[in-house]
């Protein structure tokens, strides 16, 4: 106030005009901010959603095996991933196709790749109970014991499934037992929660008790 009345300004009416003024200033720079903003992410978003509809990972979702050769031999990214973190590997895998599985690992996708949930396509050929595309993965050197962001392994997901066969393949490649989700259950207490009787006789035959 001193300032002002030192150079012949009236305070009140000063204040009365300049602080509105910057007000109006700051609300300007605000929404100048956030528009900036914006305009930094829209690339961003536009590469997001054209990773959505990718092509190779549509050739996958389609199962045409012809197109996506064709797009791996035009050094497409074997490993182009959807917004939730899965390449094309996690959906050949998760839908069974074992010749798009082989084509991809030929190809050097990624084989223990995780998605935003930490889980990787050997856990998706799990639960779909694709034994076949288990044993390919596993022989691509994936993994067997890799555990997601709960803790959870495949052979706890197979356990509970009662996917005996995809059990049995992933004990065959030394799958650990032992191991623990983020609340301390084994595979052999995933089988009992899913009521799996013949994945316990399996186990229990296997030497496995808990």
């Amino acid at each position: 106030m001193k300032e002002l009345t030192r150079l012949g300004l009236d305070p009140a009416t000063t204040c009365e005009h300049i602080l509105p003024m910057y007000i109006r200033l700051a609300a300007r720079l605000i929404v100048a901010a956030a528009i900036g903003t914006v305009l930094t992410s829209m690339p961003v978003r536009a590469e997001l959603d054209l990773l959505k509809n990718d092509r190779l990972i549509e050739a996958v979702k389609a199962d045409d095996l012809t197109a996506g050769e064709s797009l791996l031999n035009q050094k497409h990214n074997v490993d182009v991933r959807e917004q939730d973190g899965r390449t094309p590997l996690f959906f050949a895998a998760a839908r069974g196709l074992e010749d798009f599985v082989e084509l991809l690992i030929r190809h050097e996708a990624k084989i223990d790749a995780v998605d935003n949930f930490g889980n990787s396509p050997i856990y998706y050929a799990t639960i779909g109970d694709h034994v076949g595309v288990v044993e390919i993965l596993l022989e691509g050197g994936a993994n067997v014991n890799l555990q997601n962001r709960r803790g959870v392994t495949p052979l706890m997901m197979a356990a509970s499934d009662g996917h005996l066969a995809t059990v049995q393949a992933l004990i065959d490649a030394k799958a650990d037992p032992s191991l623990t989700d983020f609340t301390g259950r084994t595979a052999w207490e995933w089988a009992q929660r899913g009521n799996r009787s013949h994945v316990l006789r399996y186990l229990k035959s296997a030497g496995i008790h808990r």
